[in-house]
C-alpha cells in the first residue's frame, strides 16, 4: 500500500481579508494532491474552511505525510495542525512527516522551518513527487 497524503489548507483567522472568498479553495493544494494521486500515492484534500469544521484525530492519524499549505493568515493555525499531528501519530509509535508550503513558506521560510520536516518554496508542481 502507498502511503497516505492528506493535502490540507488550515482555516483562516476572522481577520484574514480572504475569509469572505473561502468557499474558493486554493487551487495549489488540489493541483499538488492531484500530481499525487496519479502518480500512485493515496490522496486526501481537507480544506477546513470549506468543511467548517477543524481537520479531525482519526484524519492525522490515518495520515503517513501531512502536506500544508498556508499564507500568513493560516500559517499559526498550520502550525499547531502539524504539532498535534506529530502528537498523535508518536501515541501510536508511527512515523509522521509534515511539509508546508505556500506563499507564506515561500516568502519567509525562517518562520516555519522549526515546525515542518520540509518547508517547499516555490511552486511544487515540477518537484512534489521528488519531495514526496
Amino acid at each position: 500500500m502507498t502511503d497516505k497524503v492528506l493535502f490540507l489548507e488550515p482555516a483562516g483567522t476572522a481577520y484574514n481579508v480572504f475569509s469572505k472568498f473561502m468557499t474558493i479553495p486554493m487551487l495549489g493544494p488540489v493541483y499538488l494532491a492531484t500530481i499525487a494521486r496519479d502518480s500512485g500515492y493515496n490522496t486526501e484534500i481537507i480544506n477546513e474552511n470549506l468543511l467548517n469544521r477543524n481537520v479531525s484525530e482519526e484524519e492525522l492519524l490515518a495520515t503517513d505525510i501531512l502536506c500544508l499549505s498556508c499564507m500568513t493568515s493560516n500559517v499559526n493555525r498550520g502550525k499547531k495542525i502539524a504539532e498535534e499531528y506529530r502528537q498523535i501519530r508518536d501515541q501510536a509509535k508511527l512515523p509522521s512527516r509534515t511539509i508546508i508550503g505556500g506563499i507564506h513558506a515561500s516568502m519567509i521560510p525562517e518562520d516555519v522551518v522549526d515546525y515542518f520536516d520540509q518547508v517547499f518554496i516555490g511552486e511544487g508542481e515540477t518537484k512534489i513527487i521528488d519531495v514526496l
